[in-house]
């Protein structure tokens, strides 16, 4: 039974970006992009090495090469041919002890970076959060003086709305969390 409804294709059925959004998307995807190039050659390399080292490729190259490594010596030992490592292995050992100093070094320089990273969007979080926390104080009191001019409504004290006109003083904000947290009986900080 053929219909004459025709196939919507994906793109066809999803809603149009507001502006905005496209303006946010294209924003982030510009600080990406800009993170990315600012990575230098030696930093990628590790990346990617980082990347391999966390594959199950190379955690089944290793198991395989200790297993070949124990295994090669103790058939060389029982065929009485002289085994290039012999038990407890201190050759294997040492190799472990480099292989362990470096791993921990390049994923150590790997996080490094990606706390750089994370820190710098952290700021950029506090600072949009505090530029939205501002830009609702300015509506909260735009609000209530259309409230307080409108001959329709009712004029009436609204402790909340005056407390909510104001911004926050970040360094205050961050005062009383500091007191907070360092004090021992720990009062209630009003902010």
């Amino acid at each position: 039974m053929r219909t004459n409804r025709r196939e919507r294709h994906p793109k066809d059925s999803a809603p149009p970006k507001p502006s905005q959004v496209n303006k946010n998307i294209d924003a982030i995807g510009a600080m990406v992009e800009r993170e990315e190039h600012a990575i230098n050659r030696y930093q990628r390399s590790i990346e990617k090495l980082v990347g391999f080292i966390a594959s199950r490729t190379f955690l089944a190259a290793s198991i395989s090469a200790i297993a070949l490594w124990i295994s090669g010596n103790e058939i060389f030992e029982q065929a009485g041919l002289h085994p290039w490592d012999r038990y407890p292995f201190p050759f294997l050992q040492t190799a472990m002890a480099i292989s362990a100093f470096m791993v921990t070094t390049i994923v150590l320089i790997t996080q490094t970076r990606q706390a750089q990273i994370a820190e710098r969007r952290s700021h950029l979080d506090l600072q949009l959060n505090m530029l939205v926390e501002q830009k609702v104080a300015k509506v909260i009191q735009l609000l209530e003086e259309m409230r307080k001019d409108s001959p329709q409504l009712k004029d009436r004290i609204d402790k909340q709305a005056e407390e909510m006109q104001g911004t926050t003083d970040p360094a205050l904000v961050a005062a009383s969390i500091e007191k907070r947290l360092t004090s021992t009986d720990e009062p209630r900080v009003d902010i």
